[in-house]
């Protein structure tokens, strides 16, 4: 079930090292622009952002899954979705393999020795080996149509079981009105939550269930329904420091006057508000700690893991 590269002992030795970096993924980039990006706190200011990968032009960043001394790397570009592998400490690609049944590949997790990707294309997630990224499986189908209705994007483990987070159905064409998002437990079939404005990067912490309420620029504690964060942004990306702070991914977003409060993406019309950044925040001192401005990487951010 592990690939050649990915040795049974490399997947024993976290935790990280105490000098933790950050790994940020950009969905919509210009060409001149890379799609991963590296945060390191503890090298100098003209080396703490460093773009990593090789050349993804037209390619579309998302997804992003630590395992052991290697990280996975979900893309879509022309020629459909890939997956990435890369060494934590190198930094280096390792391997790269496309995803033949994969249409529109978005967040990913690993579950019982498989990775577990979201098609966002077709309304699918697929269970896939990871041995050669060719065995895969549908595992759920949020409709029966093969194409985008409910925007499933993001996916974790928590508690054993897998989540996932969708827009639900639009009302128009654009996805703005697509306002009842929910949270599922894809294998019980059991919703969790519902009336959420675009819903993503569920993430495991400290035994609760968070999500992204981006468009209310919020990060939520599932199970109780209180804000734990709020931002100014379209809030997307979440994860995790050794000394449990959240560390956050606000994008730029945009703002209509017939919806005050509430931040588009930049796929729609509307004043520019928000930042580009990414916050390291306490959650038992209410503060941030930290803020690392990315305006000069991309207007967008997706996905965020520590390595």
């Amino acid at each position: 079930m592990i690939p050649a590269v990915i040795s049974e002992e490399s997947i024993h030795r976290e935790p990280a090292l105490q000098n933790e970096r950050f790994i940020v993924s950009f969905p919509h980039q210009t060409k001149e622009l890379g799609t991963l990006l590296l945060i390191d706190q503890e090298a100098t200011t003209e080396d703490r952002f460093k773009w990593i990968g090789q050349n993804l032009d037209n390619a579309a960043s998302y997804g992003l899954e630590g395992l052991g001394d290697y990280f996975f790397h979900g893309y879509n570009n022309e020629a459909g979705s890939w997956i990435n592998i890369f060494d934590k400490k190198k930094l280096e690609l390792v391997d790269s393999y496309k995803l033949e049944q994969v249409k529109d590949a978005h967040s990913i997790c690993t579950f019982a020795g498989d990775l577990v990707v979201v098609a966002t294309g077709t309304d699918e997630v697929y269970r896939i080996s990871i041995n050669d990224f060719k065995e895969a499986e549908v595992i759920y189908k949020a409709s029966l149509t093969g194409r985008d209705m409910h925007h499933l994007n993001s996916i974790t483990v928590h508690d054993g079981k897998l989540f996932i987070s969708g827009f639900g159905v639009r009302s128009d064409l654009s996805w703005h009105s697509a306002k009842n998002g929910y949270i599922k437990d894809i294998i019980e079939d059991e919703e969790i939550a519902r009336g959420l404005y675009h819903p993503h990067s569920l993430f495991s912490y400290m035994g609760r269930l968070l999500v992204c309420e981006s468009s209310r620029s919020q990060v939520l504690d599932v199970n109780t329904g209180r804000t734990v964060f709020q931002g100014t942004g379209y809030i997307r990306g979440l994860t995790v420091d050794s000394n449990a702070n959240l560390i956050i991914g606000q994008s730029k977003g945009r703002a209509h006057s017939g919806q005050p409060g509430i931040v588009r993406n930049m796929d729609d019309r509307g004043d520019i508000v928000g930042t580009a950044s990414v916050y390291r925040y306490n959650c038992a001192q209410s503060s941030i700690e930290s803020t690392w401005d990315l305006t000069d990487y991309g207007p967008e951010l997706y996905e965020i893991i520590t390595i």
